[in-house]
């Protein structure tokens, strides 16, 4: 499956106003967008990767992209995209430091 249009505008409108080093408000936008898409047909793990590039952390069941409501690149957040056989299976973010995840892989590692 490929990306819907409306969502291909929201991928082009983070990469021009955000980056994987600066994610913000273009990022949620984007996020909540796969996440309702992710109720009406599958996402995959390549599609979050088309739209944000590697993780930040990650292991074989999880993405987590750190950024931030307002100011891009402060990363007060982290946004979770856990996955089941391959597809998104849930969405959602909480203030960094919350969860321990020491145990995922950096984005360094992601191959």
């Amino acid at each position: 499956m490929t990306l819907k249009p409306h969502i291909l505008e929201l991928v082009a409108v983070y990469r021009r106003e955000e980056s994987s080093d600066t994610r913000g408000p273009r990022f949620k936008e984007l996020a909540l967008a796969l996440e309702g898409e992710m109720k009406a047909a599958h996402v995959t793990e390549q599609m979050l990767l088309d739209c944000f590039g590697p993780p930040d952390l990650f292991d074989d069941e999880v993405f987590v992209y750190h950024f931030d409501h307002e100011q891009p690149g402060r990363n007060n957040y982290e946004w979770y995209f856990p996955f089941k056989n391959g597809k998104l299976s849930n969405s959602g973010y909480n203030a960094c430091g919350i969860n321990d995840l020491s145990e995922l892989k950096k984005g360094s590692e992601f191959q």
